[in-house]
């Protein structure tokens, strides 16, 4: 039989859950048990003879998660794979190119991808089934004495499983029999064309690789050989560093924590933990999960403690402080000038600049503080630290008065009323000892020579 490529153009599969990727996920390989379900699991229809078979919509029992997307289904391939994503194709050749057109990579478990097909004289077959129970149900498919397309059939043949576990999501590739006739197999797991985990080798303790798509395996893994594909974290977890939204505020301000370099996986737990000097440290209450968003009333440090609850070790992140600076003092200063008026403002808090928001109503040295009144209007005067604190004042400039009108003199006991043109202004006496005058009215009475 003459076998067609298919060329697929796909793009790279996006973020997965909390930078879950078929690369992150933890390999390890151990001797394990081989146990057909040939006697109890389902049979699936037609493997037993065919060469490119696929059997779709096959129910996994529970909800398995992989990569940070749940499936409840999958379908299978005589040519050794599995594909979360349902895929209905029947690929045999074990390259990039296939494996585009297998659903675009996405959920792809290569147990022992090769061009298998099933044999009636063997006798081959595939089964699979659920067992135990809710939250630890496992999930497992067989491919049983599975022959070689144009090479060895009855003298040689295949077994393998996969098994997928409730609430781990860890994957399990188990294999029996020692007589494999693959030329080119690949054994790995997938979720795009460019993320991937193949093994070189079938040997005992491979070293997956996430960059080499491995397709030339041609010996055989040894009778109950098991490679484990998981998500789970291990050993000491890399703590990685702390970065934050909002690195200082000149009031109460709220930045969002996040981790940049972590390790990653199920069973990490986090406890973000502050301080007021670096040195004494409290659990922030709540705070346990990849981000804390911080709400900052002062100088405060924070850290990160990562924790593997499957190894039971842990790692602290370095600490990040996040600054509350101190705005400037109020501004001191005339809120109302008249045109053409030159009055200083100053700050107690030393060190800033000032800004006019209008500047056609008045110009203020950005060192001085020294206003040039320019017309009649509102302006906002600003002084601001280098620390990006500032504090405002709100300036008005009004037309100055007219010249005051009355006479120049008055009597010990007699009353003048003096006026200006402007109007709603607030008339006073430098010496109240020899004239008053009344605030509002503009009335003057002398008092004394």
């Amino acid at each position: 039989m003459r076998k067609l490529l298919f060329l697929l153009l796909i793009s790279c599969l996006g973020y997965c859950g909390y930078a879950q990727t078929a690369a992150s996920y933890g390999f390890s390989a151990f001797s394990g048990t081989y146990s057909s379900i040939s006697g109890s699991g389902t049979l699936v229809g037609g493997f037993g003879t065919c060469d490119d078979c696929n059997q779709a919509g096959i129910s996994i029992g529970f909800n398995f998660v992989y990569c940070g997307t749940t499936y409840t289904q999958l379908s299978a391939c005589t040519n050794g794979w599995l594909s979360l994503a349902n895929s209905s194709a029947i690929n045999w050749t074990n390259d990039l190119t296939d494996l585009a057109a297998i659903g675009s990579g996405v959920g792809v478990l290569m147990p022992y991808w090769e061009d298998l097909e099933g044999w009636s004289a063997i006798p081959s077959s595939c089964y699979y089934q659920t067992t135990g129970s809710s939250p630890n149900r496992i999930f497992t498919f067989e491919w049983k004495d599975m022959g070689t397309y144009a090479g060895c059939t009855s003298s040689c043949s295949a077994s393998f499983q996969v098994k997928l576990y409730e609430g781990s999501n860890v994957i399990d590739f188990i294999y029996n029999n020692s007589s494999y006739y693959a030329r080119s197999a690949t054994v790995g797991i997938s979720n795009s064309t460019s993320d991937y985990q193949t093994l070189p080798d079938v040997s005992s303790s491979p070293t997956p690789s996430s960059s080499t798509f491995t397709s030339s395996i041609s010996t055989s893994p040894a009778v109950s050989q098991v490679y484990r594909w998981s998500n789970q974290c291990s050993g000491t977890p890399t703590p990685g560093t702390v970065s934050a939204t909002v690195l200082a505020g000149c009031a109460s301000f709220t930045s969002v924590l996040s981790l940049v370099g972590a390790s990653i996986g199920m069973g990490i737990g986090y406890q973000w933990q502050s301080s007021p000097n670096g040195i004494a440290w409290t659990n922030i209450p709540g705070a346990t999960s990849a981000t804390y968003t911080a709400t900052v009333t002062a100088n405060t440090y924070y850290r990160c403690i990562l924790s593997c609850s499957y190894s039971g070790l842990s790692a602290t992140t370095p600490y990040l402080e996040l600054f509350l600076n101190t705005p400037p003092a109020a501004i001191a200063g005339p809120g109302v000038v008249c045109i053409g008026s030159t009055p200083t403002y100053t700050d107690v808090t030393p060190g800033g600049s000032w800004t006019s928001s209008l500047i056609f109503v008045a110009t203020i040295g950005s060192g001085t503080g020294t206003l040039n009144a320019l017309s009649a209007g509102a302006t906002i005067l600003t002084y601001t630290l280098p620390t990006g604190c500032y504090t405002t004042m709100p300036v008005t400039v009004v037309t100055a008065p007219s010249p005051i009108a009355g006479s120049s003199t008055v009597c010990v006991g007699s009353t003048t009323l003096y006026t200006d043109g402007i109007g709603g202004g607030t008339w006073t006496s430098s010496n109240p000892l020899f004239a008053t005058i009344g605030s509002s009215t503009g009335l003057v009475t002398g008092v004394a020579p």
